[in-house]
């Protein structure tokens, strides 16, 4: 399976190629008030919600990943940079929603 990277701070993120649909500048995300920690807010694409998921780091990156999961359902991330594709996951990498991983947090 091949992963694109990208990164946020000090975090880098895998992201599961195959269920990459765009990449979206400045996404406006509305908060969601007493939800879980890991869950940054709500935005929309194409007139479908995108949940847009966080680490404990909380960085205010630019670009929005999103990523497909079924056809209806969309989960993102923020990122300051695209990086490039790796062939296989870090073993020490952290699941934070379906096709999305972090693997590296100094």
């Amino acid at each position: 399976m091949k992963w694109q990277t990208a990164r946020n701070g000090d975090e880098i993120y895998a992201l599961e190629k195959e269920k990459l649909i765009t990449l979206v500048m400045d996404p406006l995300i509305s908060e969601i008030p007493e939800t879980n920690d890991n869950i940054r807010g709500i935005s929309f694409y194409q007139d479908k919600a995108v949940v847009f998921y966080q680490t404990d780091q909380q960085r205010p990156g630019r670009i929005g990943v999103l990523l497909a999961n079924e056809p209806s359902i969309l989960n993102g991330i923020l990122v300051e940079e695209i990086l490039g594709e790796i062939e296989e996951l870090d073993e020490n990498a952290k699941g934070i929603a379906p096709g999305l991983w972090v693997m590296k947090c100094d």
